[in-house]
């Protein structure tokens, strides 16, 4: 009958919208199951003449009950903050994997393009190699500047400076002076309102 309470009191929870649900079972099967902290305790039953204001006629079993769910209370804002401590480390390890497996590709993918321009003959085949590359250009950079670097053998590496480890959720872009990132005012008239009588 419990088990039954709880599937139709969820599924009417979930009719009206609501984002809460109950979970009936023991404090014992959550901390098993890994969805409650460890060393809660059981609240005893205080009856409905305690729970509905008389406490002068049960005083110490309304305290225990209280001290009880304090107890509780302070074991679940715990286990509450070491899950999203635990979520939070997940993610930036997660992250650094990414991002690692990220890098070590583009190396890969930077030294293949390397190699198909120093293998190209010199002329159409290496200007066409060279347009293709992704890893090896910068804005600055020329055909015949990406082609000279691949065919001299020499390690390509990052100019000083422009090869920052940033935090993509920190960072912020300094401001830039192109002409074409720079605010565009706009100058709007008012417009011109004439009163007439009607006719």
């Amino acid at each position: 009958m419990r088990d039954e309470w709880e599937v139709r009191a969820n599924a009417a929870l979930k009719r009206a919208d609501s984002t809460a649900r109950i979970d009936l079972r023991s404090n014992a099967t959550m901390t098993e199951a890994g969805d409650a902290p460890k060393g809660l305790v059981a609240q005893p039953h205080v009856g409905p003449r305690a729970s509905h204001g008389a406490v002068a006629h049960y005083p110490g079993r309304v305290k225990a009950r209280k001290n009880i769910q304090e107890h509780n209370d302070d074991l679940w804002a715990g286990w509450e903050r070491r899950r999203v401590l635990e979520r939070e480390r997940a993610r930036l390890e997660d992250s650094e994997r990414i991002a690692a497996d990220r890098e070590a590709a583009r190396k890969i993918e930077a030294a293949e393009e390397k190699r198909r321009i120093a293998e190209a003959r010199p002329g159409r085949e290496a200007r066409d190699a060279a347009r293709e590359v992704v890893h090896m250009t910068t804005p600055r950079s020329t055909l015949a500047d990406i082609i000279a670097r691949a065919q001299s053998g020499e390690a390509m590496h990052m100019p000083t400076g422009e090869d920052v480890e940033i935090d993509p959720e920190t960072y912020q872009r300094e401001a830039s002076t192109t002409p074409f990132e720079k605010a565009i005012k706009v100058w709007r008239r008012a417009p011109v309102r004439v009163r007439s009588r009607p006719g």
